[in-house]
């Protein structure tokens, strides 16, 4: 998939690629962005075969987070934000999840276990200092 976003984005970077509700993302927004996240989760140690939690309200995140978490090499483990926090720990034990992204609203249940927790809304600058640019291995396929 990301081999596919990234094709789309150079073909019709103007192009929609995600709505949810007023969010929009252009195919070029969602392949930067997703790049920027997934430099970033690399440098909280996610690697290829790493298992990450995916928290999210219902936006534009949730896709552009998965797509970077597949960029970073890792795979995710949707989570429903609304789920009670011992059935979540128990989920993130089980699947030995080490770093989850989230938004802070929903922090507080996905905490412990020296899990890092990637509050979107928090690290929004952080991201900004990381390249919008990332290469694909050439045998990429999903």
């Amino acid at each position: 998939m990301p081999d596919l976003v990234q094709r789309q984005a150079a073909i019709t970077p103007d192009a929609l690629a995600v709505a949810a509700g007023s969010q929009r993302l252009s195919y070029q927004q969602l392949e930067q962005r997703s790049n920027q996240l997934a430099h970033y989760l690399r440098g909280v140690g996610v690697k290829p075969g790493s298992v990450v939690g995916l928290c999210l309200p219902a936006s534009t995140d949730f896709p552009l987070s998965a797509l970077a978490i597949f960029k970073a090499g890792g795979a995710y483990l949707p989570l429903e934000t609304k789920t009670p926090s011992a059935r979540l720990q128990m989920m993130l034990n089980a699947a030995q999840v080490a770093v989850v992204v989230t938004h802070s609203s929903v922090m507080g249940s996905l905490s412990g276990n020296d899990r890092k927790l990637v509050a979107l809304d928090h690290c929004a600058a952080a991201l900004q200092n990381h390249s919008r640019l990332l290469s694909l291995p050439s045998n990429w396929r999903m």
